[in-house]
């Protein structure tokens, strides 16, 4: 769906629930549409709103600080998205076991020979 200056309030909420996956599918796609329907949301959307009738009166209150949150969330995903996308997934080397490689010099059982020395 492609949110324009015309979408409606239920397009917009139709958006924003059908592109929440956006980081189980690893679609930057779906993100993008996330973060519009986000705005279009924070946009069109008050933070309260009242109506009365002559039978009752309705009153709704939407949480747009958790709306906020959802979109920070999404642009922070989106800045890293590129990189995951370029080859396949993020990637977070650990350089932990680095020192630990066995080349066998430690145990003793292995001598190799480099130019006038030998390891």
């Amino acid at each position: 769906m492609s949110i324009t200056s015309a979408s409606s309030v239920a397009d917009l909420e139709a958006a924003f629930i059908d592109n929440a996956d956006y980081e189980a599918q690893a679609s930057i796609e779906k993100a993008q549409t996330f973060v519009q329907a986000c705005r279009g949301l924070l946009l069109r959307r008050p933070s309260a709103a009242k109506r009365s009738t002559g039978v009752g009166s309705f009153s709704a209150q939407w949480n747009t600080e958790a709306l906020k949150s959802e979109l920070d969330r999404a642009l922070q995903w989106l800045s890293f998205a590129p990189a995951a996308q370029a080859d396949g997934g993020v990637v977070f080397p650990s350089f932990q076991e680095a020192r630990d490689y066995d080349s066998g010099a430690s145990a003793g059982s292995v001598t190799r020979n480099y130019g006038d020395q030998t390891v």
